[in-house]
């Protein structure tokens, strides 16, 4: 099996966390580690508040979210006219 510190250092070499590499973490930190493991998870978490790794999970959501917030501007906008946007 996998330990948290080869995923996480795979994950901190190509600067991405793919969907699988993150259940098996998820699945990994559920049982026992040891210190190595616990650092290179908290490793994993720096990385991510600096911005220096990307993951997969939440650039989907975000692209999902964005998609949402066009197809409802798209939805709208016919409903808008000139005469409408004068009084905002």
């Amino acid at each position: 099996m996998t330990s948290i510190r080869e995923i996480v250092s795979e994950a901190l070499a190509h600067q991405y966390l793919s969907i699988e590499a993150e259940e098996s973490l998820r699945q990994l930190m559920r049982g026992k580690y040891g210190p190595d493991d616990f650092e290179a998870f908290m490793a994993l978490q720096r990385a991510f508040l600096s911005g220096s790794l990307r993951q997969e999970s939440r650039e989907r959501l975000l692209g999902q979210q964005n998609f949402t917030i066009a197809a409802v501007a798209d939805s709208i906008a016919p409903a808008c006219t000139t005469r409408d946007l004068s009084y905002a």
